[in-house]
C-alpha cells in the first residue's frame, strides 16, 4: 500500500489492516500527476507495472514507446491519480494470492471498494481513530498502540520525529508522521 502511494498521486494518510479487510485513509492529488513529465509518468508506470522476465533493454524499448506517445502519457497520468486504479493495483496481488493459498479461482472480493469524502482534519482524524479501535473491539489486540499493521502503531514504533508535524493533512508525502493530536483522540475512546 505505501509503496504504491510512492508510484500513485495519492498519499496513504492512515490504516488498519485487519484478518479480513483493511480502512485507509488517502489524500487524492490528481492535480499533482498533472505536471510530472512524460518521463516521470512513464518511469513510475514502469515501476507498476514490471514484466517477468523482462530485460534492461525490453524495458527501455518500452519505456521509450510510451514516453513517445502523448495520447498514451496523458492516459497513464489519468491513470496515476485514479483512486480506482490504486484500488486495482492493491487489491489483485492480495486476491491472487489468497486464491493460490485456499486453491480456487473467481472473485476473492464481497464487492467494490467503498469511499467517503472527508472535509477535514476532525473528520480524518475520527475515522483514524476509529479504526486504529477496531481491533480492540475484534479482540486482536489489548492496546490500540499495539495494533499489528495500523499506521499510528506503526509510527509509534518508528518513533516519529520529535517535533510533532501539525500540518499532517496539508502536507502530501509525509505519511506516518502522526502529532499527538490523533493519540489523544483515540485516547478518549478507550475505556480505563
Amino acid at each position: 500500500m505505501l509503496s504504491l502511494s510512492e508510484v500513485f498521486a495519492i498519499d496513504v494518510i492512515g490504516y488498519a489492516v485487519l484478518p479480513d479487510h483493511y480502512h485507509m485513509v488517502l489524500n487524492l492529488s490528481p492535480s499533482e500527476a498533472v505536471n510530472w513529465s512524460a518521463q516521470k509518468v512513464a518511469d513510475r508506470w514502469m515501476r507498476l507495472n514490471p514484466r517477468k522476465n523482462e530485460t534492461a533493454r525490453s524495458c527501455a524499448a518500452r519505456k521509450s514507446t510510451l514516453q513517445s506517445n502523448p495520447d498514451q502519457i496523458a492516459i497513464t497520468r489519468e491513470r496515476l491519480g485514479s483512486l480506482s486504479w490504486f484500488m486495482q493495483h492493491l487489491n489483485q496481488p492480495i486476491a491472487r494470492l489468497a486464491n493460490k493459498e485456499d486453491g480456487c479461482k473467481g472473485r476473492f472480493w464481497e464487492g467494490r471498494s467503498k469511499s467517503s469524502h472527508l472535509t477535514d482534519k476532525t473528520a480524518v482524524l475520527a475515522v483514524i481513530a476509529d479504526f486504529q479501535l477496531k481491533p480492540l473491539g475484534h479482540r486482536i489486540t489489548e492496546h490500540f498502540l499495539k495494533t499489528q499493521y495500523a499506521s499510528l502503531s506503526e509510527a509509534e514504533k518508528s518513533k516519529a520525529p520529535a517535533e510533532p508535524n501539525r500540518n499532517m493533512i496539508a502536507k502530501p508525502h509525509q505519511h506516518l508522521h502522526f502529532d499527538s493530536t490523533l493519540r489523544e483522540f483515540a485516547e478518549q475512546f478507550i475505556v480505563q
